[in-house]
């Protein structure tokens, strides 16, 4: 199983700083990705990939740096 939170879909927004403009907790995108990957974990027993990208090619997006620190969190 893989989720796509690339190109612009919905874990991309979260993710990335040029969209997400929120000011609760998923200002942190990390957060929402956090909580679907726990929920979509404790629901199957399959591997669970994410797709992610790792430049947008916009100043205010995200950048290979971001995501290395998204990376090391490890939180997953």
């Amino acid at each position: 199983m893989e989720l796509h939170g690339a190109h612009g879909y919905l874990i991309a927004q979260f993710l990335s700083p040029a969209t997400n403009k929120r000011e609760d907790k998923y200002k942190d995108g990390v957060v929402f990705l956090e909580e679907i990957l726990k929920e979509i974990r404790r629901r199957v027993s399959i591997p669970v990939g994410l797709r992610i990208s790792a430049t947008e090619f916009d100043p205010n997006g995200l950048n290979p740096e971001m995501v290395a620190k998204i990376e090391e969190l490890n939180r997953f």
